[in-house]
């Protein structure tokens, strides 16, 4: 994610975070602003050398396209400002549920893995969220 906010074209296997971050060229269903990158799905030698085959190829072929997938990579914002901001407004919601818990201070520090219990209606949650601590 950092080398995308800079400017580097990303060919990645479609596993985990990456198949929702990075879409394909080629054959993504996203329009063509909104595609980034190379995926390719088989761990072997013949998935990586295609999808490196492509990449090379709109570099060298096309490379005004290549350098419209590098400003669509840089457009988009992957740091944790957004998720926390969706738990801010979860707890925001749930704030007036619990009468024992008044506040929720909330900072942000990138290495913390922070678990904490919130109560709600008798049911205890525990919430894991990196780059996020929030006390209850």
């Amino acid at each position: 994610m950092i080398a995308m906010k800079y400017g580097t074209v990303p060919i990645v296997r479609n596993t985990g975070g990456l198949a929702n971050t990075v879409f394909d060229a080629d054959y993504a269903r996203k329009p063509y602003h909104e595609r980034n990158g190379y995926v390719f799905n088989d761990f072997d030698n013949q998935g990586l050398e295609s999808a490196l085959k492509r990449t090379i190829g709109l570099w060298y072929i096309y490379p005004e396209y290549f350098r419209e997938l590098m400003s669509n990579g840089m457009r988009y914002d992957y740091s944790w400002n957004h998720p926390a901001d969706h738990y801010l407004k979860y707890l925001q919601l749930y704030k007036g549920v619990t009468k024992t818990h008044r506040t929720v201070s909330v900072h942000r520090a990138p290495h913390l893995l922070c678990c904490r219990a919130l109560e709600v209606q008798g049911v205890r949650l525990r919430i894991r969220t990196p780059c996020i601590c929030i006390t209850l």
